[in-house]
């Protein structure tokens, strides 16, 4: 296939990744080397299995003693991973939806409640099933969750940063009184 060609996009998108080779374009102008790599990381169920077993101790709500439904093959199978911010944390590969898990939270109860719009919970449909264009738009769908997610912390971070500031502003030097705004003390107005 030339690389200006498209693939058939209803083509099983695990089994074209299986054909995929850098040298060969597989998809086309669609996927790059590295959109490859990202769907590989954790869009499968496989992948995201493995982050939570990479947790030290394992997944709390594993334990055989936990009766929990809770479990890191039920958060894995509803777009979870575990990305190792807090013990019981979790995080949708798709929307970036971050969840504190409890014994008995149903992980596809809460991730529809929580982000109805989640292209994962509305394709409702099993990975087996899914074609290249539904990896395209889930892949579409990460990239820009990510976007307002970076976007969201560096708001944060900026409104943080200038509440510090306020609140050095008006901290009272030693031995004296509270500087208004930045005037300096016997300053004129």
């Amino acid at each position: 296939m030339a690389s200006s060609e498209l693939p058939n996009l209803q083509t099983n998108l695990k089994a074209a990744l299986d054909q995929y080779r850098p040298e060969s374009p597989t998809f086309g102008p669609l996927f790059d080397e590295n959109d490859v790599a990202e769907i590989k990381s954790f869009f499968f169920t496989d992948s995201r299995l493995n982050s939570f077993a990479l947790r030290s101790g394992g997944w709390t709500y594993d334990k055989p003693e936990k009766t929990a439904t809770c479990s890191s093959n039920l958060l894995a199978l509803n777009g979870f991973f575990f990305p190792a911010i807090n013990r019981k944390t979790v995080t949708c590969v798709f929307c970036q939806l971050d969840v504190t898990c409890s014994a008995h939270l149903d992980p596809l109860l809460e991730h529809a409640r929580l982000n109805p719009r989640c292209y994962f919970v509305t394709l409702a449909k099993p990975e087996e099933e899914w074609t290249i264009e539904d990896g395209m738009y889930l892949l579409q769908f990460r990239r820009r969750a990510l976007s307002v997610k970076a976007t969201e912390m560096r708001k944060r971070d900026s409104e943080e940063r200038r509440e510090e500031r306020r609140r050095n502003r008006r901290q009272i030097p030693a031995g004296g009184d509270a500087v208004p705004c930045g005037l300096e003390a016997g300053g004129v107005f």
